[in-house]
């Protein structure tokens, strides 16, 4: 539609609306056109304002659209920018810890290791496994944000979970003087479905934040399980509705009498890379209680928080669990440790390429243990020389290494006629499944990640090699549970001590104080140490319903 005018200077409405302006803009020039010329008799000045009105939108459209695209753009690259830092991370601390969870695995096959020794190699095994779950839940941070955290469900024996976490802190808190009490209510069950490596962290998380932030006095667990859905609890779809597992909800407080938190910083705590102001209650990285609070949430609960300043905290957490038995719990397989190779077998020769001299001695030290031939190289081009000259069974493949990396190396065995047949496993602390596909794609036949497990391991080279092996059988009881086997607590047992020592262990056993009753079969003497033995079997395994019995008078 023309303006009238100068018939040698006419502007239509949509060319304003097709020159490279700005809204504003566009509206000054219709402005300045209006003034200056006069509408033919066809145009209203109703229509003119409404096309002027959808060229200006149509503007601000194609504006917005340019705005996403270019948002979105950068999205995507820090995004990959992300991936990359987390991978990497992900790499350098997974190598490490794959040198010190091994380690701790050689020891723990050595008959050498004293048996007082033997409960802090199974410590230091379960800390550094629990750390192999931290680096797992920060690459996990990602999946929260995309909303793509799946629950894993299970049927697991909540008391054992229990008592693995209080042993795992405990250490922490009694090197800074602090009591760790657990007050357990009768009312939590033993045997629940849920995913249980959730709430292992959450329980985790809360209570080394509360040893962490605390410099004298206690830290105190309770819990109690409550029927159905209660607070602001709500059934999620993802939690399983299974009607023959009745659901409960856990609700446990974790208390501390540390620094204590301002009021206005309570929600701050559970924001993700957040630290509040120094001298108050800091979070480190600022990742442990964000992603607590996501998995109580996918768990059909919330976590919550109230405090006073400089004084103490308590944490608030709500779980929905399902109810099962005893029988829904598969029994874990007797733990077999390999000590050798069956006789009438070949020889199986092993090249292990590793470029940190730390993990290439331990995997030879395990694999001649057992009884493999083995041979080692530190780099892809040794490797290559010496899977020429030796030709091995297998080759366990490290894939970062300087020169040419692992996928290099075997695409290069591969490609040579006697490489089709050697039975290469990845075996390195990359653990993204794109670096699964990426291994596979080189040509190996499997992929392990860092750190690794034994049996894992062994388990592999049996399924390609047909490996037989010999194992030490290690059902036997502790030595608590031997004590117990052989022996009975009967009320007279307990006379050995004085009649006021009873009277508090019975309190203390009737108010579920467990780091009271401790502290009080401590005061056992040495002569009677199967009795304090006994006693703290019982209390580790929340048996203090046995322990009232015992001391009623």
């Amino acid at each position: 539609m023309n303006w009238a005018g100068n018939p040698h200077d006419t502007v239509t409405i949509n060319e304003i609306g097709e020159m490279q302006l700005s809204p504003r803009k566009s509206f000054e020039m219709w402005k300045e056109t209006v003034r200056e010329t006069s509408l033919p008799w066809e145009v209203t000045e109703l229509e003119a304002a409404t096309e002027m009105r959808n060229t200006l939108m149509l503007a601000v459209l194609e504006f917005s659209q340019i705005a996403l695209e270019k948002a979105a753009e950068q999205a995507a690259i820090a995004s990959r920018a992300k991936s990359q830092f987390l991978a990497k991370m992900s790499h350098e601390l997974r190598t490490p810890l794959n040198a010190i969870l091994g380690f701790t695995q050689l020891m723990n096959r050595s008959e050498k290791i004293p048996s007082e020794f033997q409960e802090d190699l199974g410590i230091i095994s379960r800390s550094g496994k629990h750390l192999l779950t931290l680096i797992n839940d920060v690459l996990e941070m990602s999946k929260i944000e995309a909303g793509q955290l799946e629950l894993t469900e299970s049927s697991f024996d909540l008391h054992q979970l229990i008592h693995s976490i209080r042993d795992m802190v405990a250490l922490k808190a009694l090197e800074k003087g602090i009591d760790l009490i657990t007050e357990q209510h009768k009312s939590v069950p033993r045997y629940v479905y849920g995913d249980e490596s959730k709430l292992r962290q959450i329980l985790i998380n809360l209570l080394s934040n509360a040893i962490k932030f605390t410099t004298t006095g206690s830290v105190t667990l309770r819990l109690q399980a409550l029927t159905g859905k209660v607070g602001s609890v709500k059934l999620l779809d993802s939690i399983s509705t299974d009607n023959s597992k009745p659901i409960i909800t856990l609700h446990f407080e974790v208390e501390d009498t540390g620094c204590g938190i301002a009021q206005s910083d309570i929600e701050t705590v559970f924001e993700a890379f957040t630290q509040i102001e120094p001298g108050r209650y800091v979070q480190g990285t600022g990742l442990g209680l964000s992603i607590s609070r996501q998995f109580a949430r996918l768990m059909g609960g919330d976590i919550t928080a109230r405090s006073t300043l400089n004084q103490k905290s308590t944490f608030i957490c709500e779980v929905l669990l399902s109810l099962v038995s005893s029988v829904d719990i598969i029994a874990p397989e007797t733990t077999r440790t390999v000590i050798g190779l069956e006789p009438g077998q070949p020889t199986y020769r092993i090249l292990v390429v590793e470029d940190l001299r730390e993990n290439r001695q331990l995997l030879v030290r395990v694999l001649e243990l057992v009884g493999f031939e083995v041979c080692a190289a530190e780099n892809g081009n040794e490797a290559i020389a010496l899977w020429s000259e030796w030709h091995p069974h297998l080759i366990l493949m490290d894939i970062q290494m300087p020169g040419i990396d692992g996928y290099e190396t075997t695409r290069q065995i591969r490609g040579r006629e006697a490489g089709k047949d050697v039975v290469i496993i990845a075996l390195t602390a990359y653990a993204f499944k794109e670096d699964y596909t990426n291994s596979i794609q080189a040509g190996c036949n499997d992929h392990i990640t860092k750190p690794f497990v034994e049996t894992v391991l062994f388990d592999k080279m049996a399924h390609y090699l047909g490996v037989r092996y010999r194992y030490r059988e290690e059902a036997l009881p502790r030595l608590e549970e031997q004590i117990l086997l052989q022996k009975s607590l009967t009320a007279k047992d307990l006379q050995v001590m004085s009649p006021e020592w009873i009277i508090q262990v019975q309190q203390a056993s009737l108010d579920l104080n467990d780091g009271k009753l401790y502290n009080l079969i401590a005061q056992i003497p040495n002569q009677e140490q199967v009795l304090a033995n006994a006693l703290k079997y019982l209390v580790d395994n929340f048996q203090l319903e046995a322990i009232a019995t015992l001391t009623q008078t």
